[in-house]
C-alpha cells in the first residue's frame, strides 16, 4: 500500500515525464520507515523528503545551498551512526558536490557520510547535490543507509529532479484607513518563475497584531496565532504561471495594535523545509473554506514579485502615558538614590521606539550615577538612558513597554547645594510616532521630583583676586599643617597597632 505522500511523489514524478492526470492527495507527512526491535534497542524512524528539487543553475534557488537534509528521528539514544549514500541512480541527473560531511570512497559511487545528533530534534546528514547540466525535469534515486549501534540498518530513498519550480508572490499593500478592529481580506498571487512545474503549494504568513479570521482547513495556527502556514490541495502551477489565491485570507487588526507587521510567502513542495521553532506550540487547524489557486484578477503594471513580501502599515491608536516623579530629603554633600520612571496604562501599545522619558535634575544636585547595562554596551548599544547635554542636567530614556507595564530607572543623586528648586520627568512619545500614538490624559505627563536639602550650605570658594588674599593663604598654609599632621598621626598609629 503507497502512503499519502507516497501518491503525492508519484504523481509529481509522473507529471515530469508527461503523464499528466495523476491527481494526488497531496497530504502530511508520514513515516517512510522504521528501524528497531523490542527490548531495550532505539527505534528510528526516516523523516527525510520524499522529493528533491536540485537547481540547474544555483543562483536560481533562493540564494540556498542546494543542499538535502537526511532526518531521522529516534526514540533513545543513537550511538555510532554512519550513512552511506549510493548515488549509482543519480547518474546523468545529479551528482554531490563536494566538501560537507561526506566522503567518496575510492572511485565507486558510494559515500560515507558523518551524522549530527543534536542533544533534542533529529539526527540529520546534510549531503549538497548539484544537477549536472541538461534538459529539466531528468529524475534520478538517491539511496541511503542508516547504521548504528543496537538497530537494524535503516535504508531508504530520495527522488531527486534536475531543475526546479520557483514561487514568487505579488507585493500587494494592505487596504489604507484601516483601524483598530478592522478586517480586512489580503491579496496574495503567486508565480511559478522556475522551470519545472510545482506540485503542491505552500503558503506562509508572519503575522503581528494580526489574526486570521475563519482560518482555512488547509491552514493551521502556531506560535500563539502569530504564523499561518497552508498547504494547497493538488495546487499545479506550470512554469510561467500565475494564479491568485481564493478566497483571500481574511485578516483582522489587533484592537490594541499600532505598527502592524505582515509578511507572507510562498514555496513548492520539495524546494523549502521551514524551520519550526521549538516553542512554536501545538498547531491549530483550521475549519474554514480552504484555499485554493484561481485564475489571477488583474496583475499591475508595476508589481513585483519577490520570495517573500512585508506589508508593515499603522493603525491610529490611543494609550495613556504617566510619569512618576519621587522627593529628595538630604544634607547637602549626601548621596541618595532615586528611582523615577513611568506607566504604560493602555489601552493601545506602543509605536515602534516605544516611549521617550525626559528627567530635568533638580537644580541643588547631581548625577552621580544613572542606569547602566554592561551587555548593551558589550553590543555597542546605546543605553537606555543617555545624558542630553554636557553639563548632565537632562537625560532622556527611550524604550517599549506592554499595555500594563511599570518602566523604573533608578539615579543616584548628590546633594551639591542648598537649593530646593524641584526638577521634574516627562513622558512622551516620539515626534516619529505622534502620528499613530495620541495621549487621551496628557494632564499626567508630567511628575516632579522634589528637593529638600537640610543641614549648612559650604562656604563660597573666594575669587582669586581677593584683598584678603595673604590671610587666606597663611589659613591655608596653617590647615595644611592640620591635615598633615593628622596624616602623620594616623600613619604613626597604623605602624604601632
Amino acid at each position: 500500500m503507497v502512503g499519502r505522500r507516497g501518491w503525492w511523489v508519484a504523481a509529481a514524478v509522473a507529471a515530469l515525464f508527461g503523464l499528466s492526470g495523476v491527481q494526488a492527495p497531496y497530504g502530511g507527512a508520514v513515516p517512510r520507515g522504521e528501524a528497531g526491535s523490542a527490548g531495550e534497542r532505539t527505534e528510528v524512524r526516516d523523516n527525510t523528503q520524499e522529493l528533491f528539487y536540485a537547481a540547474l543553475d544555483p543562483k536560481d534557488a533562493d540564494g540556498e545551498d542546494p543542499h538535502l537534509t537526511l532526518g531521522f528521528g529516534h526514540e533513545g539514544p543513537l550511538t555510532g551512526p554512519e550513512v552511506e549514500l549510493d548515488t549509482t541512480g543519480l547518474r546523468g541527473v545529479a551528482e554531490v558536490a563536494d566538501g560537507g560531511g561526506c566522503e567518496r570512497r575510492g572511485r565507486t559511487a558510494v559515500y560515507a557520510c558523518a551524522v549530527d545528533v543534536p542533544s533534542e530534534g533529529d539526527a540529520t546528514v546534510v549531503v549538497g547535490l548539484k544537477a549536472l547540466p541538461g534538459k529539466p525535469g531528468r529524475t534520478g534515486t538517491l539511496r541511503y543507509t542508516l547504521t548504528a549501534d543496537g538497530i537494524a540498518p535503516l535504508r531508504g530513498s530520495t527522488t531527486v529532479v534536475a531543475g526546479r519550480p520557483e514561487l514568487r508572490v505579488m507585493d500587494a499593500a494592505p487596504p489604507g484607513g484601516l483601524k483598530p478592529g478592522s478586517v480586512f481580506r489580503q491579496r496574495l498571487v503567486v508565480r511559478n518563475e522556475g522551470d519545472l512545474p510545482a506540485h503542491g503549494v505552500h503558503l506562509s504568513l508572519s503575522l503581528d497584531d494580526l489574526s486570521v479570521r475563519a482560518l482555512p482547513s488547509n491552514c493551521r495556527t502556531t506560535e500563539g496565532g502569530r504564523k499561518a502556514t497552508c498547504r494547497l490541495d493538488g495546487a499545479v502551477l506550470a512554469p510561467g504561471q500565475t494564479a491568485e489565491v481564493t478566497p483571500a485570507p481574511a485578516l483582522k487588526v489587533d484592537p490594541k495594535g499600532v505598527s502592524i507587521a505582515l509578511q507572507y510567502s510562498a514555496w513548492a513542495e520539495g524546494t523549502y523545509v521551514p524551520v519550526v521553532p521549538y516553542n512554536a506550540g501545538k498547531p491549530r487547524p483550521g475549519d474554514g473554506t480552504p484555499l485554493r489557486l484561481t485564475r489571477p484578477g488583474r496583475i499591475p503594471e508595476n508589481a513585483a514579485f519577490a520570495r517573500s513580501q512585508d506589508a508593515p502599515f499603522h493603525v491610529p491608536n490611543k494609550t495613556d502615558l504617566q510619569a512618576r516623579g519621587t522627593s529628595l530629603r538630604g544634607d547637602v554633600g549626601t548621596g541618595k538614590i532615586v528611582t523615577i520612571g513611568w506607566r504604560q496604562n493602555g489601552p493601545s501599545e506602543l509605536a515602534d521606539g516605544g516611549a521617550e522619558l525626559v528627567f530635568e535634575v533638580p537644580p541643588g544636585a547631581d548625577v552621580e550615577a544613572a542606569p547602566y547595562d554592561h551587555e548593551r554596551d558589550e553590543e555597542m548599544h546605546d543605553q537606555v538612558c543617555e545624558p542630553a547635554d554636557a553639563g548632565k542636567r537632562t537625560w532622556v530614556c527611550k524604550q517599549p513597554a506592554d499595555a500594563g507595564e511599570d518602566v523604573r530607572y533608578e539615579f543616584t543623586l548628590r546633594i551639591a547645594r542648598k537649593d530646593s528648586r524641584p526638577g521634574s520627568v516627562r513622558i512622551s512619545v516620539p515626534d516619529a510616532a505622534a502620528e499613530w500614538v495620541t495621549d487621551p490624559d496628557p494632564a499626567n505627563d508630567v511628575a516632579e521630583v522634589s528637593l529638600e536639602a537640610t543641614g549648612e550650605a559650604p562656604a563660597p570658594k573666594p575669587a582669586p583676586d581677593s584683598d584678603d588674599g595673604p590671610a587666606l593663604w597663611a589659613a591655608a598654609a596653617g590647615g595644611g599643617v592640620i591635615v598633615l599632621t593628622g596624616v602623620a598621626i594616623l600613619v604613626r598609629r597604623r605602624f604601632s597597632a
